[in-house]
Formats: structure tokens, C-alpha cells, sequence
């Protein structure tokens, strides 16, 4: 790199302090700032969405920039709102003319707030940044009128795989659109192979994973609620946190009814567990009685979560859609290794990604979440392993767990941006 600062502009949808959710915006927020350590002038653009405190924040001299979409619920009391019927009948319509995602209806409004910011700054590289994926429908826009301009594509998780947009249509805008980039980032080894061979060798794709920021639990732990303790220490403390429900009707992601009916028919595994989430959940259903103890916790600020995490003697994540389970790697997995506890993964056996992770990293434990023979074989692997003491051997090993550190992540990018 010159020794003059270069320009970049990091453009997505949720940004600090107007975004809730720590787990939206942590890697565009993360990346940003790491940038800016290193030297860069990072400009940012971003929808002002909610105004709720969290932890996570932009260094001094990163420049913010904003846009009104008018199609977002927001909190922050400077921003139009609509009501949730709106918007409902809004995303509908978006649905029913083949569009990505809702935002997708303000991409004209990014690219001429972009297209000024570039032009402005003199900004020579600009990193998009999903979800939503909508927003690298700017790739093509922003080559074609500044074909100079260094163009990555953060694309973190395919849409094309997504059951909504599963069709050779939106398979063929997804190549389209991204062959325009100059590097496409991922966020594993199989996603980075997939892509290698859907785009061609002329595009440059780079696993960039998710990782996790190095961080003391015990600091600034903010609106905490009391975490719990199992009054029965033969239970086994089993985690979950994040988003999830339960549906007996749906096929959402993260749907925890195979879980529970497993386990329903299983009482003497079931009477060894004591299941608790914390985080979104939500059940459509009532969850069935079963001698499976359950714990609902409300969600907190990130660091509380991991003091938390601490707690439980195994953590585990969730995944039951066979359509993009292939590339699907769980961001919370690498808030289990930052919280130093052994993980578990129940996900279709075609998870390619996690049971890569799983093979890499021979402690971390892999059971098809719809094999009833796979979840028997793991749980009591579990109760087996629990009551010899020999659990916690599972955990994966500090010099593992730094190469997913999001700085050494970040460096790749660094190689990027120096050819």
C-alpha cells in the first residue's frame, strides 16, 4: 500500500449505533474497523434502522454515511416508518416480482448515494457487504459506470440455494452479477470451491470466515438476565443460543421440532439434558412435554451471551434446510470457540460446510439432525463422555481456535486490496 491512505467504502444495511442486532452487522462493523487500523480512510453506508445501545462500535475516524429507504420498521425517531402491514404487503409485492429481498426496492437509492460518495472521497475500492443480498445487485451497476473502481463482493451465504429464490433464473443473476466483482468473499472452503467452478477462473474468491473478536466476557456486561443453574448436576447443560423456532408446519432454518420430537422418544437420553436458549425463539406450537428439561432465555448483548455460553457444558448449532445447508457455516459456532466449550452440530447430512469444520477439527462433534440413528449415537456420546470427565476434551485448542480470530481473517482481504 502507498504511503496515502486509499479510499474504500463499505456498503450494507446495518451499521452501529442504528441496528439492535449485534449479529447483523458485527462483521461489517468488525471489517471496517480493522481496515481503518491499518491504515485505510473507510467511509461507510448504511440504513439508520434502530437506535438501541450495544457494544459494538465504529472507530473515531471511519465516516459514516446514510440512507432512508422508507421500507424498514425503524426505531431511531429521525427515520420514516411504516407499520408492519405495510411493509408486509410491500415484501408481498416483492416476493411476487421475483425480487431477492425487500431492499431490492431501494438499490436506485444506494447507487446514487454510492456513486456521489465515490466521486466525492475519491474512493478507489468498495467492499458490498450481505445481507440483505439485494445489495449486490450493485456490483453490475457501479462496473458499468465506474469501471475503474475496485469492486469486492461480501457475499457471505448464496441466495440462488435459498428455496425462494431456488430456480436456474436466479442461479444465473447470482453468476451474473457476481463475475462483475473483482474478488467475491465467502465464508468457507466448500463455498469457496462451489464458487471457484460456478464463476470461472477470471473471479477471485476468498474464504473470509465469520471468526470471532478476542474479548474479556466479564467487561461491560450490559441488561444482563440472570443465566440459569440446572439444580440437578446429572443434567447436562446443553446451549443453544440465537435465532430459532418451533414449527411443525415450517421448513425455516432453524426449526427445533425434530429436536424436541427426538427427544420425546427418547426419555432416558431426554432426562439427562437440560436444553437452554437464549436468543430470538419463537414457537408456533406448543413444545411437547417431555422429561427433556427446557430453559427460554431472553436475548442479551454480546458479551453476556459468551459469559453464558461459559456456563453450559456443551453448545450447540442448528440447521434443518436441506436446500442451502450445503453452504451454510453458523456465525454462532465462532462465538463457541471464543466462549472455550465444546460444540455440536445437528444439521442435513449434505452440511458440507460444517462437516468440513467437523472433519478439520476432529473435537467438534456432527450428527445428521434427521438421521434418528445419528442423534442417538451423539447424545450418548455425550451423556458417555459427560460422565467420565472427558467432555471437555472437545474443546478445540487455543492454537486452533487464533487462526479464527477476525483479524487474521481480515488479512486476506489486505491481500486483496495490495495487488
Amino acid at each position: 500500500m502507498s504511503k496515502q491512505a486509499k479510499s474504500i467504502l463499505i456498503i450494507t444495511r446495518d451499521l452501529p449505533p442504528y441496528c439492535h442486532q449485534v449479529g447483523w452487522m458485527v462483521r461489517a462493523t468488525t471489517m471496517a474497523n480493522f481496515l481503518s487500523r491499518n491504515g485505510y480512510c473507510v467511509h461507510t453506508l448504511s440504513v439508520k434502522r434502530s437506535e438501541k445501545f450495544n457494544l459494538l462500535s465504529l472507530e473515531k475516524n471511519i465516516t459514516q454515511h446514510f440512507i432512508s429507504t422508507g421500507i424498514e420498521i425503524h426505531n431511531h425517531p429521525g427515520s420514516r416508518k411504516l407499520d408492519f402491514t405495510v411493509r408486509a404487503i410491500l415484501k408481498w409485492g416483492a416476493e411476487q416480482f421475483g425480487y431477492i429481498d425487500i431492499l431490492q426496492l431501494s438499490i436506485r437509492k444506494y447507487f446514487n448515494e454510492a456513486r456521489k460518495i465515490i466521486k466525492k472521497y475519491s474512493i478507489d475500492t468498495v467492499i458490498i457487504s450481505s445481507p440483505p443480498h439485494s445489495l449486490q445487485l450493485l456490483v453490475p451497476r457501479l462496473r458499468r459506470h465506474l469501471p475503474e473502481l475496485r469492486i469486492i463482493s461480501d457475499l457471505r451465504d448464496p441466495w440462488a440455494l435459498r428455496k425462494c429464490h431456488n430456480s436456474n433464473s436466479s442461479e444465473q443473476t447470482e453468476k451474473t452479477v457476481l463475475r462483475e466483482a473483482d474478488s467475491v468473499l465467502v465464508v468457507s472452503s466448500y463455498m469457496e470451491a462451489y464458487y471457484k467452478e460456478s464463476l470461472g477462473d477470471n473471479c477471485v474468491v476468498v474464504t473470509v470466515e465469520n471468526g470471532f473478536v478476542k474479548s474479556n466476557p466479564m467487561e461491560n456486561i450490559l441488561n444482563g438476565e440472570g443465566f440459569v443453574e440446572s439444580p440437578d448436576s446429572n443434567r447436562i447443560m446443553l446451549g443453544y443460543f440465537g435465532s430459532g423456532v418451533y414449527s411443525k408446519s415450517s421448513n425455516l432454518g432453524k426449526n427445533f421440532s425434530i429436536l424436541f420430537d427426538f427427544f420425546s422418544r427418547h426419555y432416558s437420553l431426554a432426562k439427562r439434558f437440560h436444553l437452554v436458549i437464549q436468543g430470538g425463539f419463537k414457537a408456533y406450537e406448543d413444545i411437547p412435554q417431555t422429561a427433556l428439561e427446557v430453559t427460554v432465555k431472553n436475548p442479551v448483548e454480546h458479551n453476556a451471551a459468551v459469559l453464558n455460553m461459559t456456563k453450559c457444558d456443551i453448545c450447540f448449532q442448528i440447521y434443518t434446510d436441506k436446500n442451502d445447508a450445503p453452504m451454510v457455516m453458523g456465525g454462532k459456532i465462532y462465538d463457541y470457540i471464543e466462549a472455550n466449550v465444546p460444540i455440536l452440530l445437528l444439521a442435513p447430512e449434505n452440511s458440507h460446510s460444517m462437516k468440513l469444520f467437523s472433519e478439520r477439527h476432529k473435537q467438534v462433534l456432527f450428527a445428521d439432525i434427521f438421521s434418528e440413528s445419528s442423534l442417538c449415537d451423539v447424545f450418548e456420546m455425550i451423556v458417555d463422555e459427560f460422565d467420565s470427565r472427558t467432555l471437555v476434551e472437545r474443546i478445540i485448542p487455543p492454537i486452533e481456535a487464533n487462526h479464527y480470530l477476525r483479524d487474521n481473517q481480515y488479512k486476506k482481504i489486505l491481500s486483496l486490496l495490495e495487488t
